[in-house]
């Protein structure tokens, strides 16, 4: 669905600024619905990869006067370490991510309905999906060149996904190191969380205290053995991956406050 306001500016949700230089499998022409970003691409800055980082919390300055914007939000996330340049890239990247069935796309079927959703744990996309596209071109976007093997899930949730990226550092690359990326990503994000805890329940990003807040949450974890990170990101994708992406981008764009309508801390417990 696409809305103009009275400045011209088009809001096109759920159109991904991913199909503008790859798509499906490969690479590819745009497609002419998807021009997001389009003239400022050149400038774009702390790219957002995998679940849960939408453009507007990559890109909020050029938000500002980019017109037509494409909003979505996709699914995990290391921009951190590729801003930093931290990623072995001979090794490739691996990810999994769960998704609940408001994931399932707009045509229903068999395999979207809740009763036989009820108790799955259905692998249903173990390669070729196509985010896959999107992470390339994230990643080329940061000079980074390397394999993506993207695997999807399905769960027993209406609501949320989960992202779990295992990506392979540079050697000599320490748990600080990894610490200074996040931060230096996501500080000034204001509905981006860094969750990596000791102890407690929720010591890494958990989908379920999310649900109905414009909030992602990523954290990490570094296998110092092995030079893997594991990092982390969970959604709702009903708002952090859709209309709440779509509110936020607008408040940037009209010069409002991002945050204004975006407040609310989430249903949890529900």
């Amino acid at each position: 669905m696409t809305n103009t306001d009275a400045r011209g500016i088009r809001f096109s949700e759920l159109l991904r600024a991913g199909d503008l230089i790859v798509t499906g499998s490969g690479v590819g022409e745009p497609e002419s619905l998807v021009r997001a970003l389009d003239a400022q691409r050149e400038h774009l800055d702390s790219v957002q990869i995998f679940a849960g980082i939408s453009y507007t919390d990559a890109f909020t300055p050029e938000l500002a006067t980019a017109a037509p914007l494409s909003s979505f939000g996709a699914m995990g996330t290391i921009a951190p370490l590729a801003a930093a340049g931290l990623i072995d890239t001979s090794r490739g990247i691996i990810c999994e991510v769960k998704v609940g069935s408001s994931e399932g796309g707009a045509a229903s079927g068999d395999s979207t309905h809740h009763p036989e959703r009820s108790g799955v744990m259905r692998s249903f996309a173990p390669t070729g999906h196509r985010h896959t596209a999107e992470v390339l071109q994230a990643l080329a976007l940061k000079g980074v060149t390397t394999e993506v093997h993207l695997s999807a899930t399905a769960v027993d949730n209406v609501r949320g996904v989960l992202a779990t990226a295992h990506v392979f550092v540079k050697p000599g690359t320490v748990e600080k190191d990894v610490w200074k990326a996040y931060r230096e990503a996501y500080n000034h994000e204001p509905f981006v969380r860094i969750v990596k805890e000791r102890t407690g329940l929720y010591r890494y990003p958990e989908p379920k205290i999310l649900s109905g807040s414009n909030y992602a949450d990523v954290g990490f974890e570094l296998d110092a053995a092995t030079g893997r990170v594991v990092a982390l990101c969970a959604i709702d994708n009903l708002m952090k991956g859709a209309a709440g992406t779509a509110m936020q981008c607008a408040n940037i764009m009209m010069g409002w406050d991002e945050t204004l309508g975006l407040d609310f801390p989430g249903l949890h417990p529900i």
